[in-house]
């Protein structure tokens, strides 16, 4: 003999599932990842983008209110970030280093994203500066409150391994992205566009961290950089509710409707 849930209990686990939905924030959305062409080896000069990667550059643009940067160039091409509102500390994971200036070396897949930058004596291309790393680096934004989140990278697509993006407010890790690569993708020399933009007012972070996990005899190395911060335009209001929270809402009043059908006949 079969054993029903007592009416009572059956309506309260479908508002509460309800309510749990309508809490949740649907925080950040990761939805501009845009993987661009191979760049000619050899050549210092950044690559023009191409269509997808700047339709992705424009739109993440045009929504946002930019508060800082660091494109790692000269004379301070470390962890220095400009940001308005507050000060930027940065931490490098272990074997990662700035490159800069002469010690730039395209062959490795890895190079500067930096436009308009002054050429060399000569007229030489200036081969840019950019962040590389087998590890991980992070940002703490000291005061600040940010919404929106990009960077170029190169040599993403051939390692075994994955991306990692985490948005912290504080201690706590407020959102996680991962790029997998599981397979070789592309030789040396990939460009991806990555952007993330709040989706609701008050989903902010003040830290971000980009970290590599691979196999484990995975030494491969990417490069960052070009990275903003800043605060995303024209968001949603806090509270309004996703359509798969709707839909449990109704769910959750179609069962009290139904308990109160049956109790009405009994």
């Amino acid at each position: 003999m079969f054993k029903l849930l007592a009416p009572s209990r059956f309506v309260f686990a479908f508002l509460g599932l309800a309510g749990a939905a309508l809490t949740a924030q649907a925080a950040f959305m990761g939805g501009a990842t845009t993987q661009g062409d191979l760049r000619t080896q050899g050549n210092l000069s950044p690559p023009p983008l191409s269509a997808g990667v700047q339709t992705s550059v424009d739109a993440f643009n045009n929504n946002t209110t930019f508060l800082g940067r660091n494109e790692f160039e000269p004379p301070s091409p470390g962890l220095d970030f400009s940001y308005t509102g507050g000060t930027a500390v940065g931490t490098p994971g272990a074997r990662s280093s700035f490159i800069d200036g002469q010690k730039a070396n395209p062959t490795f897949g890895r190079y500067n994203t930096t436009l308009g930058l002054t050429p060399l004596p000569g007229g030489f291309p200036n081969p840019g500066g950019w962040f590389e790393t087998s590890s991980s680096l992070s940002y703490q934004f000291q005061g600040g409150t940010l919404s929106a989140l990009s960077f170029f990278g190169t040599d993403f697509g051939d390692f075994n391994g994955s991306v990692n993006i985490q948005l912290m407010r504080g201690t706590t890790v407020v959102y996680s992205d991962v790029l997998s690569f599981p397979v070789v993708q592309a030789a040396n020399g990939t460009l991806t566009f990555y952007s993330i933009s709040a989706m609701l007012e008050g989903d902010v972070f003040d830290g971000f961290r980009v970290s590599l996990s691979q196999a484990p005899t995975g030494l491969d190395v990417i490069g960052l950089d070009s990275m903003r911060v800043g605060m995303t335009r024209n968001l949603g209001p806090v509270g309004v509710p996703e359509p798969g929270s709707l839909a449990l809402v109704g769910l959750a009043l179609s069962a009290a409707a139904v308990v109160a059908r049956r109790r009405n006949h009994c």
